[in-house]
């Protein structure tokens, strides 16, 4: 079995790079990081406490911020003819906002046990989003192909 990655893998998908896309992304985004941040937040502290929802706020706006960021380096990736590029610094986004905030705010109660939750149920979401921006996603047209049977010379030969 041969497998054959196409110079389609690295191409934008135009179909999917609106503006309205990303805001409609980002607006998602937000709606279920609140929810998550608000839930995270009660469940840490175990009460809808004034401090769980100040825990909440950091940590879903943290959060949404990296996450959006992401979102807007993959979409202008996409816009410029980067898109890897677009994926890796809104992966650098996407993973260091959050670990900063951790490493600095994570020991005062338990906030960072909220960050840690909050980030990886926006990482999901955030991934979803720009899998459906980025054609590195799926075979659309000619990602892999894994029928290809032809032999090819090697570079020792």
């Amino acid at each position: 079995m041969v497998v054959r990655v196409t110079g389609q893998a690295t191409k934008a998908n135009p179909r999917n790079s609106s503006w309205l896309s990303l805001i409609g992304s980002c607006a998602l985004l937000l709606v279920i990081v609140a929810a998550v941040a608000v839930a995270a937040g009660a469940a840490m502290e175990r009460s809808f406490s004034v401090q769980a929802m100040q825990n909440a706020a950091i940590a879903g706006s943290v959060c949404y911020l990296a996450a959006a960021l992401s979102l807007v380096a993959t979409f202008l990736g996409n816009r410029w003819g980067f898109p890897l590029q677009g994926v890796l610094a809104g992966m650098g986004f996407r993973m260091g906002l959050p670990l900063l905030v951790l490493i600095g705010f994570g020991a005062k109660g338990t906030l960072g046990a909220t960050i840690v939750v909050v980030y990886l149920l926006a990482l999901i979401v955030d991934t979803i989003l720009t899998l459906r921006m980025s054609q590195a996603g799926g075979r659309r047209d000619g990602g892999l192909d894994l029928t290809d049977t032809k032999p090819r010379p090697s570079v020792a030969s």
